[in-house]
């Protein structure tokens, strides 16, 4: 066995124990909105999904599923915020979604998210 790691914990750094996309990270937040049967994917769902994608939480811990045997509200889209991020990133990543973001890139989309959830507006 190794010896036990000296990094600093990944809440003071963006350790990625594995490759991370922005598909993924679109992804995910579409799985994590409909879980939740939420209508529309928001920047709290893209939150979500960076944490459970960097392994910060698990998807149960996002909250309470609505059953499938329950009659879910039409799939929407993203938010006009959430699709106006995914542009800029597509764009940011040349068009290629399947990239595989650097820490400094997931540090940086983090920041972005942590943006719109300041100015979503309360429910």
């Amino acid at each position: 066995m190794g010896s036990a790691s000296t990094r600093p914990l990944a809440s003071t750094i963006c350790h990625v124990p594995t490759p991370i996309t922005l598909a993924d990270v679109l992804t995910t937040a579409a799985a994590v909105a409909n879980y939740l049967a939420a209508p529309n994917v928001a920047p709290a769902h893209l939150d979500g999904a960076l944490e459970v994608l960097l392994g910060d939480i698990s998807i149960d811990d996002i909250g309470r599923p609505l059953s499938p045997l329950v009659r879910r509200p039409d799939p929407g889209a993203a938010l006009p915020p959430v699709r106006d991020l995914a542009q800029r990133w597509l764009a940011r990543l040349g068009g290629d979604p399947s990239r595989e973001l650097t820490d400094s890139e997931l540090q940086a989309l983090r920041m972005d998210v942590a943006a719109l959830l300041d100015h979503e507006p309360a429910s």
